[in-house]
């Protein structure tokens, strides 16, 4: 049995730094979004961004948000794991460290036997 992950909509309920964070998402430890290999999008409190990015995976699938550093490494704002028998579709929260809120909408769709 394997999966479609297909997320939707990100939405930043509230930033981990004072006033915008510099996004990235990552899908297995590999950046999707805002492009493949570089580049972030400014996120603060209410910003919305729709969203068409579809993953294949088996099993499960990690996705993981960024904070985009100037200087020294990136802060992980926090990630969600989806298994192919997750609820579908759904909105996931994902809380950082330092108090950021993020709220991801997806769809899993179920390929295979």
């Amino acid at each position: 049995m394997a999966g479609v992950l297909h997320l939707t909509r990100l939405r930043c309920v509230k930033p981990d730094d004072s006033d915008v964070d510099e996004v990235k998402l990552q899908i297995d430890g590999k950046q999707v979004w805002p492009n493949e290999d570089d580049g972030y999008f400014s996120m603060g409190t209410d910003n919305e961004v729709p969203m068409d990015i579809g993953k294949f995976f088996r099993g499960r699938t990690v996705v993981a948000l960024y904070d985009d550093e100037n200087v020294g490494a990136d802060s992980r704002l926090g990630e969600v794991e989806f298994e192919e028998t997750s609820r579908t579709p759904g909105v996931a929260r994902i809380y950082g460290n330092s108090g950021s809120k993020y709220e991801l909408w997806y769809e899993i769709f179920r390929v295979g036997g």
